[in-house]
């Protein structure tokens, strides 16, 4: 057996000696590499896809095949022909490739070619992109996890310092700094990426919102800005102040920490893209006027109303292409604002008029009151509000976000979790990004007034913040903004910019990228397509439940998908708008909206046979009281609203006197209203425990004392899709019975005591404006 295996060992070795091809020995000269020549991309922009073929580097002609992109020595493994380099992403179709630079360097891999038999490689080499040096930290249009100028090693030393130093609780340093990195640990864990408005697949089609107008309706805007001037419209802005074309506003030594909140607004919508200055709006290319409606020392008045609709053709015209009315404030009071038919009609006129008929979205910040604002003092720390998690002032207690041409939108956290501040209600449209403060979680990098005197960054900020913290405290919390960081020396830009005042302009740029797009949308078609296409984010959203007496009362649903497939939570309406999905639903058609029809109102008791129907609400129960409004018109729903007058005579404009000093009834705060469809979808128009602590007002702003809601109108887009035929539930309830303490109320209220006397339904109604079935 060992003698054959040697014989079979000996015959190898000389057949391996004879005729073998480029071996040692052999006559043949070995194969030689395939040439492959280096691929340059000298003119490459940020996010924006360059397209090349690697045939191209191939002198010879013939078929050829791509082994490997290889990028520092490391393999890469394309998933569905993308490979996910360091810096850039690259796309490969065949020999044909797609790469798009995601950094501010310069990206180069090496890829190899094989072609009869032979192997090369080369490289591919992208120049330093022009770019935005602050739009990598502009989280909400790229969110890959970055900090965003939050959660800093200078945040870090100040916090321990303040903690270390806290005259009535001083720590160890050692105690500070463990429970310091504790805390930033936990908070980094709330950076995720992939939660913003996806924006490239439109920049990769070049779309950059051209021919787009948004009008920012706000404080004002400082036309000379570096990242704005080139996108604003000359001698087209007003200021309402002194009547000109200029709404800068005007800063004086007395109020120099003072920053011009139109000015941020607008840089979120339209800060020039590409100039390598500052940021990049959502829509760069984009152009800009400005309305200085909320001018400090400016009293608005109904004029001014008809002005910032367009009706007052002094600056915005009927064909003019004006794609978003941006607004990014609000009216906050802790009752239930009156609704207006005038204030109706002129957001009507918004969205079915301009655009030569197409109409302009309405786009407007849900409120920024989730734990409250100022009015109530601490009532919702007493009142349960806080410790459930329910909203201190529901986004539907203000009038102009009742209505059915307003685009409500809510703010959310680079997690896809709510802001801590966002107003929660029934009558959300949209979430889009915002964040916090800057410190331990990003706010939004946007533009600010130039300068470090003024604005929201600068020596002026720090001062007022050292004065009130310690010295050297801004500085340390949010070195971007303080004066003295490499990318924002001149505090031309901020990095705390938040609240759905943040949230709201995203959806205006949106808007404006999708209307270059398609120009034929209407804006009902173009909330369509937002609606449609929002991401449904949080997907585990608690549902709250409220224990009573004789059962449970569910005072916040989560996500509820209705009969029409549509998914919405109080929370969060529709969901994060996501322009790209938008632009991709849009380019497959379908996408036209049948005409808008309106319901008259349905109604029983006061709207009914006009005799008030009496209902008794029990106090502190889950039974409630419940009626029905039938609705005969087969609609497809796209908005409802639901009027009520429910009155309490305890409900008093300046309370009563009592032995625990001026009381306040607790009637308003306990009242829940839930209005079920005939498919079955219930939606949580007011939750209780929100801040009504006044009595209703009515059109005209008058005080209904003994009425809690006295012609009150409240919006549910919970039944998006859905069909209106049928009989809808009305049902109301009163969920507690606690007295408690309050303090610091601006109504001087030292008491709420729970109501003696309980609540009464006296009439409902229901109107559906949507359009019917194809």
């Amino acid at each position: 057996m060992l003698m054959k295996k040697s014989a079979l060992a000996i015959s190898l070795l000389l057949l391996a000696g004879c005729g073998g091809s480029g071996g040692p020995g052999s006559s043949e000269p070995p194969i030689p590499p395939l040439a492959v020549e280096n691929l340059s991309h000298p003119d490459s922009q940020h996010w924006l896809p360059l397209t090349g073929s690697f045939a191209s580097a191939l002198a010879t002609t013939g078929a050829a095949q791509l082994l490997r992109i290889e990028q520092n020595g490391q393999l890469i493994q394309p998933v569905q022909g993308r490979y996910t380099l360091n810096g850039a992403v690259l796309e490969v179709d065949g020999l044909n490739y797609r790469v798009t630079p995601l950094s501010n360097s310069a990206v180069s891999f090496r890829f190899t070619l094989q072609q009869g038999g032979r192997q090369g490689s080369a490289m591919v080499q992208l120049a330093a992109p022009l770019s935005d040096p602050l739009a990598s930290e502009q989280w909400h249009l790229r969110n890959n996890g970055q900090t965003s100028y939050a959660q800093s090693d200078s945040f870090r030393r100040a916090l321990i310092e303040l903690l270390v130093q806290d005259p009535d609780e001083p720590m160890s340093r050692s105690e500070a700094t463990s429970l310091v990195n504790q805390l930033l640990n936990d908070y980094r864990s709330l950076l995720a990426a992939g939660f913003d408005v996806d924006l490239l697949p439109l920049f990769a089609a070049g779309i950059f919102g051209q021919g787009s107008i948004s009008v920012v309706v706000d404080s004002g805007l400082q036309l000379a800005h570096e990242d704005l001037a080139a996108n604003i419209l000359t001698g087209r802005s007003l200021n309402l102040v002194d009547g000109s074309n200029d709404p800068t506003p005007v800063l004086t030594p007395s109020q120099p920490n003072a920053g011009d909140h139109g000015t941020s607004v607008a840089g979120i919508i339209a800060a020039e893209g590409w100039n390598n200055l500052g940021g990049r709006g959502v829509a760069p290319k984009s152009q800009l006027l400005a309305i200085n409606l909320l001018a400090d020392d400016y009293a608005a008045g109904l004029d001014d109303e008809w002005v910032v609709h367009g009706l007052d053709n002094t600056i915005i015209s009927t064909d003019d292409n004006i794609s978003a009315f941006n607004r990014s404030y609000g009216v906050t009071l802790p009752v239930m604002q009156g609704y207006s038919q005038l204030e109706e009609e002129l957001h009507r006129f918004s969205v079915e008029e301009l655009r030569s008929g197409k109409g302009s979205l309405n786009v407007k910040s849900a409120g920024n009151e989730f734990e409250g604002y100022f009015y109530e003092g601490d009532f919702c720390q007493h009142n349960g509000a806080y410790e459930l998690g329910l909203t201190c002032y529901n986004a539907n207690m203000e009038s102009a976000q009742q209505t059915p041409y307003y685009t409500i939108v809510a703010a959310m956290n680079p997690n896809g979790h709510k802001s801590s501040y966002s107003s929660a209600g029934a009558n959300l449209v949209l979430t889009a990004p915002a964040g916090e403060d800057g410190d331990l979680l990003p706010a939004i990098v946007t533009a600010d007034l130039m300068s470090c005197l003024y604005g929201y960054s600068g020596d002026a900020a720090a001062a007022d913040f050292d004065n009130a913290i310690g010295e050297g405290a801004f500085a340390g919390f949010y070195p971007f903004d303080s004066g003295n960081h490499a990318d924002n020396p001149e505090c031309n830009y901020t990095a705390r910019f938040n609240g759905t005042s943040s949230a709201a302009p995203m959806v205006s740029g949106v808007a404006a990228l999708l209307l270059e797009a398609e120009p034929a949308l209407t804006a009902r078609e173009l909330q369509h397509l937002l609606i449609s296409t929002a991401k449904r984010v949080h997907p585990e959203d608690p549902v709250i439940r409220l224990s009573l007496p004789n059962g449970s009362f569910e005072a916040h649903s989560g996500w509820v998908e209705n009969a029409a497939g549509y998914a919405f939570n109080n929370h969060y309406g529709f969901g994060l708008v996501q322009a790209g999905a938008a632009f991709q639903r849009l380019q497959q058609g379908n996408w036209q909206l049948p005409a808008k029809t309106y319901s008259p109102w349905h109604g029983t008791g006061l709207y009914g046979d006009a005799t008030p129907a009496n209902l008794v609400i029990p106090d502190h129960s889950a039974s409630g009281v419940s009626t029905t409004l039938t609705m005969p018109e087969q609609l497809v729903i796209e908005t409802v609203q639901l009027k009520l007058t429910v009155r309490n005579p305890e409900l008093l404009e300046f309370g009563r006197i009592t032995a625990h000093g001026s009381t306040q009834t607790s009637a308003g705060s306990d009242l829940a209203v839930v209005l079920t469809s005939p498919s079955g979808t219930r939606s949580v128009l007011l939750a209780s425990r929100q801040a009504l602590l006044l009595p209703a007002l009515d059109e005209d702003w008058a005080a209904q004392d003994g009425y809690i809601l006295k012609d009150s109108v409240l919006r549910s887009n919970a039944f998006y899709g859905e069909t209106s035929t049928g009989n809808w539930t009305v049902q109301l309830f009163d969920l507690a019975a606690d007295s408690f303490a309050v303090a610091d109320t601006e109504f001087d209220f030292d008491w709420i005591e729970n109501n003696a006397v309980p609540s009464r339904l006296d009439g409902a109604a229901l109107r559906i404006i949507g359009h019917s079935k194809e």
